[in-house]
């Protein structure tokens, strides 16, 4: 057993399902933010859109970061401890993925303006696969090999494509997966999976310990300012691309600030201040139980928009000051039905589905009632990409 795991032992298991929640429900929320810009980025004041461009940024290396921690919690004490069982979680996390590149690819068969993330998340969770019960130190090792190695593969691989344009189109097997490997201009798996990789290491490590999550708040400041000047200087310089040193340091910096705050606030707080954080961040919370649900949903919702006579050209939505409507309606209905289905049925529709596709479950978890509270290892696993 790690000493990270040992360490938080002490701690009860419902505030760490609940941070985990909390950060799992900010990322899709910001997700959502980001994804209806286009309704209003005609209307949207400068210093509206830097906020909105930051959640943008930050929305998947978090979502990447709370998969590690939601696999350290799962895979914590010594019922992990043979080969047989290890192999099992393995095989379940694979079909998952599996499932989430299916459910990826079938996202982008309609527009809806959005660069679909659970393709990658698949992919980076197959890759991952052998690194999963690494000791710590071993993972931070192959997480700095990737942090020095993986910028200066995108950015060579990018290079070498221009010049052999066969590697990257037309599509097949082989184009996608290089695609997701290191040319997406969006996501990759060389970025995702070293912080993948953090949140299995911050899993074991700080998971509902409040002093440590302060210190990664902080450690994730100073990271994030030292990325500006030095993002700023490649743009500059024009020899800014997306996955390279700056990009992955900004990554890493805002993801561990988000992480580490939003965990402050869920463990650090005790008594009357804990209800009251609790309440105010139910909303994400409720999202964060069925964030891969929620993710689907609003993908939909934006497919429906940009179908229908809101979108046209001439029209007096997109692009107008009614487009907030339109942002707002999507947050609020996001909201709304994770809180609706939470309290009525616990798990969301397609964790549910996922649970039984995994053989997490069997195939009565599709329709029964809300699971019991008392599994809190589950339930920290709702969200299969978070």
């Amino acid at each position: 057993m790690t000493a990270g795991v040992a360490g938080f032992r002490h701690l009860d298991a419902a505030s760490r399902v609940v941070a985990l929640d909390t950060i799992r429900g900010f990322a899709v929320v910001a997700m959502i933010v980001a994804h209806a810009i286009p309704f209003t980025r005609a209307v949207t004041p400068g210093v509206v859109m830097a906020g909105e461009a930051l959640l943008n940024d930050v929305a998947s290396p978090v979502f990447a970061l709370v998969i590690g921690a939601t696999i350290a919690f799962n895979t914590r004490g010594d019922q992990f401890a043979d080969r047989t069982s290890r192999s099992r979680f393995r095989v379940q996390t694979a079909l998952k993925a599996a499932a989430l590149i299916v459910l990826g690819l079938a996202l982008d068969l309609a527009y809806s303006g959005v660069a679909v993330v659970l393709d990658f998340v698949g992919a980076t969770l197959l890759v991952a696969l052998p690194l999963l019960f690494l000791s710590t130190r071993a993972l931070l090792v192959a997480t700095a090999t990737l942090c020095i190695a993986g910028p200066p593969i995108i950015g060579w691989a990018s290079d070498f494509t221009t010049a052999v344009p066969a590697l990257a189109y037309p599509p097949s097997p082989a184009t996608v997966a290089i695609d997701w490997l290191m040319l997406d201009p969006s996501y990759r798996v060389l970025s995702l999976l070293p912080l993948l990789l953090i949140g299995i290491v911050i899993g074991r490590w700080a998971l509902g310990r409040a002093d440590r999550d302060a210190m990664l708040a902080v450690g994730g400041l100073v990271l994030f300012a030292a990325s500006v000047p030095w993002r700023e200087l490649a743009v500059a310089s024009d020899t800014y691309t997306s996955g390279s040193y700056p990009d992955l340091l900004r990554d890493v910096g805002l993801s561990l600030v988000a992480y580490g705050s939003l965990s402050l606030l869920v463990d650090a707080t005790r008594g009357r201040w804990r209800r009251m954080f609790g309440t105010l961040l139910y909303p994400l919370t409720a999202q964060g139980e069925m964030a891969l649900s929620i993710y689907v949903l609003h993908v939909g919702a934006l497919m429906l928009i940009w179908a229908s006579p809101l979108a046209a050209p001439d029209g007096a939505w997109i692009g107008t000051a009614r487009g907030w409507l339109l942002t707002v309606a999507l947050l609020v209905g996001c909201a709304m039905f994770a809180i609706t289905w939470s309290r009525a049925f616990g798990t969301g529709p397609i964790e549910r589905l996922i649970g039984v596709v995994s053989l997490r479950h069997q195939l009565a978890f599709l329709w029964s009632g809300r699971p019991r509270a008392t599994d809190a290892a589950d339930g920290a696993l709702r969200s299969t990409h978070g």
